[in-house]
């Protein structure tokens, strides 16, 4: 046979295959049935026509093809009750000479149906015709055999109801090819119902015809329970759909082929365990789509929209490389092995139910926001990769209750979503899982192979429910978290990261542990694994942990103050810390079963707040002992005046702690013994101060922190010697108020100066004296016409004012000093005889002071006075009393702690004598004298409040009378002058002044540490001054004059300005 000859049998093949199809639908055929109107009804067996035999010879003709059983075309809808088949196809001539046989005739149609839209129910079986044989040859080839008919052919699109069988016809037999069975339905923009009586088949004895063959348009198919399809279903071109709309579940084996796409819009579940392979996608709007039915069958191609469910139900490993968008879930059922490798959108989420999902991405599980559920089955991750999204561990009935996350070998997989469920989460795979999510999942974890980590070095993480640890268990997180749960198994624990985690659940696996980074403090129990800490790790807690060793690291127990039980041996090396927290009442402490090796290991002691007792604190016990010494020893809040030490004997190491106020560097080479404090190197105040704190820390055992910590400035604050300012204040201010109340006038109580004749008068206290008064430039005295009846009484008002300062004393430790006084007040004098005054006065005022960086007082007072004065010739005598009652406030800070406040009433006393003798010159007159005074002020006992913060420091004080005695020793110049025709006296004078008891202090009491006295001394007056005054009366009119008074007292480390001025009316 020459190519030729095969080339033109291949040709007609071709043709054959496609023109079965299209003869039946367009063509006319050779024996048509009657054209039926309307609404039909097939109740009587319907055939098609025969095609023609070809004939036979050296050029042999083909067999014609068959006619439709039945040709619907008219407006309506058949009804086949009564069985319809398609003619056979004619048989293909024989060739009896060298060329090759003819072919076969196609199949007819069971049912044309032609008019669009056309309706059709099925309740008997419709049947293709047979395809024709093909021709035999001597020598060539032999004819092709004709092709099946279709069952049911629609030409224009229509809506069939089968309740029976619907099926191709068989090819033809002989010829060179077996041939293709024609299909159980054929046609474009269908809807199929195929009730449970169906069968739609395609026909065989060559190749199976498609069950069904869609060649266009939109299509839907529903299948009832019972249906049955036999053979594939073809969607045509890309333009053909097929919906399938069936409520009930079905299962459907048969391979969908073709470009268009399929959907899924019916309630039912729909099981495709055929290797799909048609391309134009996959739909699912309502109801499960099934991938497989837990065979190892079931496949598709291409992408998803899933808005209800897709599940892929396989037992083998299968994989889909399509696209998954939509709204709804993708499940995976089955117990092979799923790889999915989309970049998919989906948003319902992703159950695994069984088996084994694999993906290698997080877009293989879909949108990020959608829920991976795992309910009894596996996530498999080959390459490394994070996912925010939330995980279900659901109870399921599957491998395990919960599900198992599986990391390849050298891949991590971090999860920050939260990981819920009453499921277990089981840990598989040599590769690591990292769990960053806050979750709550309750049906505890398996590590079994690979490693878990809990957190990613952020301040997310945890991990609830207990532990079957068998391969490593990691924490690593950057802030505090604690874990509750027990952890069993052989495998190991580590801490990484810079946070704190506290174990606080009894375990007992036996793998090592440990601490890489941050602190672990073990509240429970991990007696059974050996620990190990290395730099940048902390051991802590108060519950027990195995054989241990600080290799670099710090060990510090407790939670703040606690110990911490080593099952075994103890051992530091030098590079390593050991940190101890002490309180008042307890420290740091751990106590071993075994040895403990010290390792010349730094002890880093923490103090806190509160009452320190000098003892011993046992900071480690070792029942098999205490091997070598610790190192260096670090404090930190160690009080000022507190000293720590270390001691040892075989089973225990010591921190003793004790009291000493000596400034650092002491002041002497030889330190002071800790049990003996000496308090050196401070001033009078400080040490007064200091020694009250020791002898209380001495005699009681203990003293709150704050004041240990004093330095020997927070001791000048405490001393409180702002007490001591009012008592110079009050002298002070007592001393203003007798020389206002005697001295007013320049030389003492007198009349107002009167004119006189001469038109200058001088007022004198005793005939007599006219002669001694001067006059300007030597004029003569005037005379003096005394009048004893003449300005008998008097009445004036004035008031005054001072300042003063007194300088610091380092030795005695007392704080330079500022006060201020004013006053005013108002008397009224009565001329016993020409030689003879007495007065009295009543005042009120204010005095405040400062004592520089210690505090402040002030006080309002009510004073009262009475005088007499004596004429003996030129000499005179003054004697004066007076009381003062004051209203003191004290106003201290200390340490920015306290800020305290005293109250209380003082009363005053004072009196002064003075004489002296007046001596008349030509132009002044001079008046020698000699004053003595004293002052005595009675303090009562108060106590300090606190204005704002507790109160530590507050002070009792006792009472105490204080009494001051002031000489003087001076010399008055006296002149008169005329201003503006006024008289005017003028007055200058200078004095010795010798003070006596010049020292002023206060018994002090701390009230937070009752015994605790002790005197703070303040600023001492100087013993000797330099008095000077100054004054001016001028003569307002007969009865009015006006006298001021300036004044100042100067010594060495003090010194005071004032002044007093009064106007006086007399008649």
């Amino acid at each position: 046979m020459d190519c030729d000859t095969m080339a033109s049998a291949s040709l007609r093949r071709t043709t054959a295959l496609t023109g079965g199809v299209l003869a039946a639908l367009l063509t006319v055929l050779p024996s048509p049935q009657p054209l039926h109107a309307q609404d039909a009804t097939i109740s009587t067996p319907q055939t098609g026509t025969n095609g023609a035999a070809g004939t036979a010879g050296g050029a042999p003709t083909n067999g014609g093809d068959g006619g439709a059983g039945y040709q619907y075309s008219q407006i309506g809808t058949v009804t086949v009750d009564a069985t319809v088949t398609g003619g056979n196809g004619g048989d293909g001539g024989d060739n009896q000479m060298n060329g090759a046989g003819a072919n076969g005739g196609l199949g007819g149609a069971g049912l044309l149906v032609t008019q669009p839209g056309g309706g059709v129910t099925v309740n008997a079986a419709v049947t293709g015709g047979r395809g024709g044989r093909g021709g035999s040859a001597l020598v060539s080839f032999h004819g092709l055999v004709g092709d099946g008919g279709a069952g049911l052919v629609f030409t224009n699109g229509g809506t069939a109801t089968i309740n029976a069988s619907v099926t191709g016809g068989s090819s033809g037999n002989g010829g060179l090819f077996t041939g293709t069975g024609g299909a159980g339905i054929v046609g474009g923009g269908l809807t199929l119902t195929l009730g449970s009586n169906a069968n739609v088949a395609g026909g065989t004895l060559g190749s199976r015809g498609n069950a069904i063959t869609f060649t266009g348009g939109a299509n839907t198919l529903s299948i009832e329970a019972g249906a049955t399809l036999t053979g594939d279903i073809s969607l045509g071109t890309n333009t053909t759909t097929l919906q399938f709309a069936q409520t009930n579940d079905y299962t459907l084996n048969n391979v969908i082929s073709g470009s268009g796409s399929v959907s899924k819009n019916g309630p039912g579940a729909l099981y495709l365990t055929g290797t799909n392979t048609y391309t134009g996608g996959t739909r699912v709007d309502n109801g499960p789509l099934f991938i497989g039915d837990g065979g190892t069958s079931g496949s598709i191609v291409g992408d998803v929209v899933n808005n209800a469910a897709l599940a892929f139900y396989r037992s083998d490993d299968t994989s889909f490389a399509g696209t998954i968008s939509g709204t709804g879930v993708v499940y995976k059922a089955g117990a092979g092995t799923l790889t999915l490798t989309g970049v998919n959108t989906y948003i319902g989420g992703t159950t695994i139910r069984e088996g084994t999902l694999s993906i290698a991405a997080d877009a293989n599980l879909g949108d990020p926001s959608a829920v991976l559920t795992i309910d009894g089955g596996r996530l498999a991750t080959t390459a490394s990769f994070n996912s925010a999204r939330a995980v279900s561990l659901d109870a399921g009935n599957g491998m395990v209750v919960g599900g198992v996350l599986d990391t390849a070998n050298a891949t991590t997989l971090t999860l920050s979503g939260v990981i819920s469920g009453a499921g277990a989460l089981t840990k598989a795979g040599a590769g690591t899982l990292i769990l960053s999510g806050t979750n709550t999942y309750s049906g505890g974890t398996i590590v079994s192979a690979g490693t878990l980590q809990i957190g990613n070095g952020g301040t997310t993480g945890s991990l609830t429910g207990d532990v079957v640890n068998n391969a490593t268990l990691a924490f690593n997180r950057s802030d505090a978290s604690v874990f509750a749960g027990a952890i069993s198994g052989t495998g190991s624990v580590v801490k990484d990261g810079a946070g704190a985690l506290t174990l606080t659940g009894v375990s007992t696996y036996s793998g090592a542990t440990t601490v890489s980074a941050g602190r672990l403090a073990v509240n429970g129990s991990i007696a059974s694994s050996s620990l190990t800490v290395n730099a940048g790790g902390t051991l802590g807690g108060s519950g027990t942990v195995g054989a241990t060793s600080i290799a670099g690291g710090t060990l510090a127990p407790g939670n703040s103050i606690g110990t911490l039980s080593v099952n075994g041996n103890l051992a530091f090396n030098a590079a390593s810390t050991y940190a101890v927290e002490v309180s008042p009442a307890a420290s740091d402490r751990v106590n071993v079963t075994g040895t403990a090796t010290l390792g010349g290991a730094t002890v880093a002691a923490s103090f806190a707040p509160g009452t320190y007792v000098a003892r011993q604190y046992t900071i480690l016990n070792a029942t098999g002992g205490v091997s070598g010494t610790f190192g260096a020893k670090v404090d930190t809040n160690l009080p000022s005046g507190f000293k720590s030490s270390l001691g040892y004997d075989p089973n225990n190491a010591y921190l003793n702690l004790a009291l000493d106020f000596t400034p650092t560097p002491a002041p002497t080479p030889a330190a002071p013994a800790p049990s003996r404090p000496v308090n050196q190197g401070l001033n009078r105040n400080q040490t007064a101060a200091a020694n009250a704190l020791t002898g209380y820390f001495n005699r009681t055992g203990g003293i709150p922190a704050v004041f240990g910590g004093l330095t020997p400035q927070g001791l000048s604050q405490v001393a409180g010697e702002p007490a001591t300012g009012v008592q110079q204040t009050t002298t002070n201010v007592m001393t203003q108020f007798m020389g206002a109340l005697t001295a007013i006038a320049p030389d003492g109580r007198g009349v107002p100066l009167a004119p006189a004749p001469a038109g200058f008068a001088s007022y004198t206290a005793s005939k007599g004296q006219a002669e001694d008064l001067p006059t300007r430039k030597g004029a003569p005295a005037p005379a003096i016409t005394p009048d004893p009846d003449l300005w008998r009484w008097s009445v004036w008002a004035g008031g005054y004012g001072a300042a003063q300062f007194n300088g610091a004393d380092a030795g005695a430790g007392t704080a330079a000093t500022t006060s201020r006084i004013y006053g005013a007040m108002a008397g009224a004098d009565y001329r016993i005889s020409a030689d003879t005054v007495a007065g009295f006065a009543l005042g009120g005022g204010a005095t405040s002071f400062n004592t520089f960086g210690l505090g402040s007082g002030s006080s309002d007072l009510f004073q009262a006075g009475a005088f007499i004065r004596q004429q003996f010739g030129r000499s005179y005598v003054t004697a004066s009393a007076a009381y003062a009652w004051q209203d003191v406030t004290t106003d201290r800070s200390v340490a920015g702690l306290d800020r305290l406040q005293g109250r209380f009433n003082a009363n005053t006393w004072s009196g002064r004598i003075e004489a002296g003798h007046r001596f008349g010159l030509a132009s002044l007159g001079l008046t020698p004298y000699a004053a003595g005074q004293f002052s005595t002020v009675s303090l009562p006992g108060y106590r300090e409040t606190a204005l704002s913060g507790p109160g530590t420091f507050a002070l009792s004080y006792a009472g105490k009378d204080t009494t001051r005695l002031r000489g003087e020793l001076g010399l008055r110049a006296d002149a008169q002058f005329t201003l503006a025709g006024r008289p005017l006296k003028l007055e200058a004078g200078a004095a010795w002044v010798r003070n006596g008891n010049v020292g002023s202090s206060a018994l002090a009491s701390f009230q937070t540490l009752p015994g605790a006295t002790f005197s703070v001394v303040g600023t001492a007056l100087d013993r000797n001054a330099l008095r000077t005054t100054a004054s001016a009366e001028l003569s307002l009119g007969k009865s009015l004059t006006i006298a001021t008074t300036l004044e100042g007292e100067f010594a060495q480390n003090s010194r005071s300005l004032g002044g007093k001025a009064a106007l006086r009316y007399s008649w």
